[in-house]
């Protein structure tokens, strides 16, 4: 018999036997034990935050993030941590920082004046704009030319950044101290708190330009 014909026939004879089998048995119920804990792992699978702890090393990982950020909180001092970062308070990790302010009264709860970058930004086109209470989130697109720039208030500001192989600095521009760095994308990105918002810009060009975008950031009329 050849082979194709032989596992034809051995199909046939098994289907026929599998299905006797099936039409036999009455259908099967699970316990209630067993589907209470079916429906925690769908659910838990339904959380935003499932993939950063669907492994036990990510679960670990975050276990290990909250210790650290306790413990830094709990060793450092609010006056250090000012003049060491211009009012910010930085995580620094391998791959990303955290950066956060530290907490004081004044500035606004909510976004009263609206900030723009003045230099020419002639070419470029507004690829998004979201306006919200406490922040405004724009990007400008020129060719394969890209700048981020967004407006927060102070209790908004708690950002995951990405300073892989980042140097990061402190610096002065326009007048405000300002944290600076390159990440490995070729994004110069600057950090800077004006007194009333914090503001971050991110550009992909030439880092002169992007020093001069964020020395013409105005309030706008």
């Amino acid at each position: 018999m050849e082979q194709s014909n032989f596992k034809r026939a051995l199909y046939d004879e098994m289907h026929g036997r599998y299905a006797a089998m099936l039409e036999d048995n009455e259908p099967y119920s699970f316990s209630q034990g067993f589907e209470l804990k079916m429906d925690k792992l769908i659910n838990r699978r339904r959380k935003p935050y499932f993939s950063m702890i669907n492994t036990l090393g990510k679960r670990a990982a975050c276990i290990a993030l909250a210790v650290f950020l306790a413990s830094s909180a709990a060793v450092m001092s609010v006056d250090a941590l000012r003049n060491a970062f211009f009012g910010f308070i930085i995580h620094i990790f391998h791959d990303s920082s955290i950066v956060q302010t530290i907490d004081d009264d004044e500035h606004p709860d909510t976004i009263l004046e609206r900030y723009d970058i003045t230099w020419d930004m002639s070419g470029y086109v507004t690829d998004m704009d979201i306006t919200e209470d406490t922040r405004i989130n724009r990007i400008y697109r020129k060719g394969d030319s890209l700048v981020y720039f967004d407006q927060y208030t102070k209790a908004a500001f708690d950002l995951l950044i990405n300073t892989e192989d980042a140097d990061i600095q402190h610096i002065t521009l326009n007048g405000y101290d300002t944290i600076y760095y390159l990440d490995n994308k070729g994004y110069h990105t600057f950090i800077w708190d004006n007194g009333r918002y914090i503001f971050m810009l991110s550009a992909n060009t030439d880092e002169q330009t992007a020093m001069e975008m964020v020395e013409s950031v105005r309030k706008k009329d």
